[in-house]
C-alpha cells in the first residue's frame, strides 16, 4: 500500500509538471508544436523523463541542482522548479508591452480600490462582507503589481 501512495505522489508531481510546462508555453503562446528546452530543479521524476518530454513537447529534458542562466519561463510545482527556455522563442518587446499595461491596469485598479475604501461613506454603508472583500482584493492586487514590478 506504501508504494501505490508513493508511485501516486510521483505520478501527480509528473501531471503538475507537464501541466505547468504547458501552461509557461501557452502564457507565451509557443506553438504546440514548436520544441522547446527545459530545466527541472528538486525533482526526483528523472525514471519519467521520456514520458515528460512526449506530452510536454519539450526536445531536450534537464535536472539540475541550481538555477539556469538564460531566458527562461519558470513555474514552481510543490517543492520543484520548472525552467522553460523561451530564447529565440518570444518577442521582447512585445513582452515588456504586456508587462507594462498589466502594471498599469493593475495600478488604476489598487486606486479605484483604495479610492473606495477610503470613502467613509462607503465603507459605512456597505456590508462588511463586501468591505472585507475588497480589502483582501486590495491586498491581492498589491501582491501582484510587486511581482510584476519585478526586475
Amino acid at each position: 500500500m506504501e508504494a501505490d501512495r508513493t508511485a501516486e505522489r510521483e505520478f501527480a508531481q509528473v501531471r503538475n509538471l507537464i501541466v505547468a510546462i504547458r501552461n509557461i508555453r501557452s502564457q507565451y503562446t509557443v506553438a504546440p508544436r514548436q520544441q522547446v528546452s527545459a530545466v527541472i530543479l528538486g525533482a526526483t521524476v528523472e525514471a519519467h523523463a521520456t514520458m515528460i518530454q512526449s506530452l510536454a513537447g519539450i526536445s531536450q529534458l534537464s535536472f539540475e541542482a541550481q538555477t539556469p542562466q538564460g531566458e527562461y519561463a519558470s513555474a514552481v510545482v510543490g517543492d520543484v522548479q520548472v525552467f522553460v527556455s523561451l530564447e529565440g522563442l518570444i518577442d521582447k518587446e512585445a513582452e515588456q508591452a504586456k508587462l507594462t499595461k498589466a502594471q498599469q491596469e493593475t495600478q488604476v485598479y489598487i486606486k479605484n480600490l483604495e479610492a473606495k475604501l477610503a470613502n467613509v461613506e462607503f465603507t459605512s454603508k456597505a456590508p462588511e462582507a463586501v468591505v472585507a472583500t475588497m480589502r483582501q482584493n486590495l491586498e491581492e492586487a498589491r501582491h501582484k503589481l510587486s511581482i510584476l514590478s519585478l526586475p
